[in-house]
């Protein structure tokens, strides 16, 4: 698996829910999965410049 999780865990993203409660995608895991749709393969964050005027603190 691309994204180094176990069949199960997406098995319970993919339904929605885990044992009747509902279970969401982390984040990371959706913009993971973007990005492995899109063609990224890999990723080095050095290569981008980050603006931190719009993050809160």
């Amino acid at each position: 698996m691309s994204l180094g999780l176990k069949k199960r865990v997406i098995q319970y993203y993919e339904k929605g829910n885990r044992d009747g409660r509902n279970v969401e995608i982390p984040l990371s895991v959706s913009l993971a999965c973007y990005a492995i749709a899109k063609g990224v393969r890999s990723y080095d964050a050095s290569e981008f410049e980050i603006d931190t005027q719009d993050l809160d603190d």
